[in-house]
């Protein structure tokens, strides 16, 4: 009876291993097809409809027959609110009671419940960040988002009149949807002044610029043994004219030049101070190179590069060579450029990952029943 009970202490132990070493190898594997995602997921978020948010805080006497929340029609307002928030319950009342009668038929509100529910706050955060550029900590419910547009805390008849004519002018126009544009996964960008244009990999709020001004660096030698071109300061930049600060990303850039040469390179200059180097390709006109992040960028270029000679074979073979032949391939200079690895590219090594991993637990099953 003793040794029956070891065998089978040792058989969970050794399923519980198997076990954990399959959800490491499966969580790799998850995780590494979701590294190029969108950046905005909302099935990690909680919304409501209004009439669930209207029942949640015992709002009566709405009228929802011209009411439709799944018409992508109509302007999508985002309402994150608190349950037993006065000013939320409020606002609610005044949709149930002024804004469904007036224009129920323009508009389409989603609720975000964050009392309950903090993980809603981080859809905020993202939003903010979109939106203004930057987050904040206090945040007033009800934080209610049409458009580019928003409105928070108590809602008087000022705020209202400004949510009423928010909704028409988008209904009558673009019905921008903010966590639509959010999903977007890349956003080009021009500067008409001096043609150079701008690439995003990552959701950019549409509204901005790309600011572009050429600036005199001939003076700096950021990078020896190079040539000086041409440098520039570009940032992000809202319709004020204002610089906002986006999040790290992939951002190619294509500058219009006319100098050639045999390669470049691009030196990212910050107060100053280089923080790093940046390899470049010539295209058809323009130069292009990726970036993480904006400051100024300084451009040179280099000729007579040293290329290696290519040896044409003799027509008539040597069946007597005094070397033996090797497979040692020719010298390339790589192209280290825009480097973009998508998940697809090492998709079979998780797979094995995963097959693995399937084939120790079954395995392992196996010898411990055998014993």
């Amino acid at each position: 009876m003793v040794f029956y009970l070891k065998i089978n202490k040792g058989e969970n132990i050794m399923k519980k291993i198997c076990f954990a070493i399959l959800i490491v190898l499966m969580i790799i594997y998850l995780s590494a097809i979701n590294v190029y995602a969108a950046d905005l997921n909302l099935a990690l978020y909680t919304s409501e409809t209004l009439e669930e948010a209207f029942l949640d805080e015992n709002i009566q006497g709405y009228d929802l027959t011209n009411y439709n929340q799944n018409d992508t029609n109509r302007v999508p307002v985002y309402v994150f609110r608190k349950k037993g928030c006065g000013n939320c319950k409020n606002f609610l009342n005044y949709v149930a009671q002024s804004l469904l009668p007036t224009h129920g038929e323009k508009f389409r509100i989603v609720s975000y419940e964050v009392g309950n529910t903090p993980a809603n706050f981080g859809l905020i955060n993202k939003i903010q960040s979109y939106l203004l550029g930057s987050t904040t900590n206090t945040v007033a419910t009800p934080y209610i988002i049409i458009g580019d547009k928003v409105f928070s805390g108590f809602i008087d008849t000022a705020k209202q009149q400004q949510i009423e004519n928010t909704i028409v002018d988008l209904y009558n126009s673009s019905k921008y949807d903010v966590l639509a544009d959010m999903q977007i996964n890349e956003r080009n960008f021009s500067n008409n002044t001096t043609n150079i244009s701008m690439r995003s990999s990552k959701g950019i709020n549409k509204n901005y610029l790309l600011k572009t001004v050429e600036v005199d660096k001939s003076t700096e030698n950021y990078i020896d043994t190079y040539e000086y071109i041409k440098a520039f300061d570009i940032c992000i930049t809202d319709n004020t004219g204002t610089e906002v600060t986006v999040n790290d990303g992939e951002y190619k850039i294509n500058i219009p030049l006319s100098a050639t040469y045999d390669i470049y390179k691009v030196a990212h200059v910050k107060n100053g101070q280089i923080i790093g180097t940046l390899d470049a390709t010539y295209n058809n006109g323009y130069i292009q190179f990726t970036t993480p992040k904006f400051s100024d960028f300084v451009i040179y270029g280099k000729n007579n590069v040293a290329i290696p000679p290519v040896t044409t074979p003799s027509a008539v073979p040597d069946t007597t060579p005094s070397v033996a032949p090797t497979n040692t391939p020719s010298t390339v200079i790589p192209n280290a450029g825009e480097k973009n690895p998508k998940t697809a590219d090492k998709i079979n090594v998780y797979i094995a990952m995963l097959v693995i991993g399937i084939f120790t637990l079954v395995a392992s099953s196996k010898y411990i029943t055998k014993k």
